[in-house]
């Protein structure tokens, strides 16, 4: 067994991942302290500051929670719109 631990697959400090995805540790942390996002305090109980920890799994669902899911239909409302235009469609991707 290997000492080695997988970096893709070990803990993450919030200001790992907020440099991995793009964002603020402070927008990390708000995730954090409003539960939208799972991690763990690895700070002793004397300890003033929290020291989180996220888990791939909690990386995993927090990601599968926010991600977009595309509309797979058309609404009435366009097809309405397209109707009266005769068949244009002057707000493509709207």
């Amino acid at each position: 067994m290997s000492a080695k631990v997988d970096a893709g697959r070990r803990n993450l400090t919030p200001r790992e991942y907020a440099e991995r995805i793009g964002v603020s540790v402070n927008t990390v942390l708000a995730w954090i302290k409003t539960g939208e996002l799972r991690a763990i305090n690895v700070g002793g109980r004397a300890s003033k500051r929290p020291r989180y920890r996220i888990s791939p799994e909690a990386v995993e669902q927090f990601e599968l929670s926010r991600s977009v899911i595309p509309a797979l239909a058309e609404s009435a409302t366009r097809r309405l719109r397209r109707a009266a235009l005769g068949g244009k469609d002057y707000f493509p991707g709207a």
